[in-house]
């Protein structure tokens, strides 16, 4: 099971890996979020929950990125590459909104999929949350680099196939779920 569902709003996940950032409408001006040493970094994938009021054109449970302008500044666009797809909210009003850093290489392997031979191939041993990414050195050579970040309990399950700890999409291109 990948990540955090969005129901649960990445209650369960390493804090220190999705840090969370509340505001009001006012902080935001012609798409420019105003958030004290927000400690944001360029091209973080960012999670918007709506308080009171409204934040028009910042689609709830969508992922976006994040282009860093300061220490206490940043803009959220729809493309990762931070040059096109600006997002601008229409209206700002209200408090309680929030952003939360949401990362795409953090999943949760619960007790069943530790058991699943591609899976501990793979490097998932014990229950608990993972940094699991694949990439391509200079020379051309494919590394797969895994780092458990919290182990659990190996009771720890979560009930079923992509049963909501995810974030967005599934997770089966990572980890097997039989």
């Amino acid at each position: 099971m990948a990540l955090w569902a969005l129901n649960d709003n990445l209650a369960g996940a390493p804090k220190w890996l999705t840090p969370k950032f509340t505001f009001d409408g006012t902080a935001v001006t012609g798409g420019v979020f105003t958030i004290a040493n927000h400690g944001i970094a360029n091209g973080d994938q960012i999670t918007f929950a709506n308080g009171t009021g409204t934040l028009g054109g910042i689609a709830v449970g969508t992922l976006w990125n994040a282009k860093v302008l300061t220490a206490n500044t940043f803009e959220l666009y729809s493309n990762a590459d931070l040059a096109t797809g600006k997002v601008t909210p229409s209206d700002t009003s209200g408090t309680g909104h929030s952003v939360q850093v949401t990362p795409s290489d953090v999943y949760f392997a619960d007790a069943t999929e530790v058991t699943i031979a591609a899976n501990i191939a793979r490097g998932f041993s014990v229950p608990g949350w993972y940094k699991y990414s694949t990439r391509t050195t200079a020379s051309g050579t494919a590394r797969t680099d895994i780092e458990l970040l919290c182990a659990m309990s190996s009771q720890v399950a979560d009930g079923g196939s992509d049963a909501g700890i995810e974030v967005g999409s599934n997770d089966d291109s990572v980890l097997a779920d039989s």
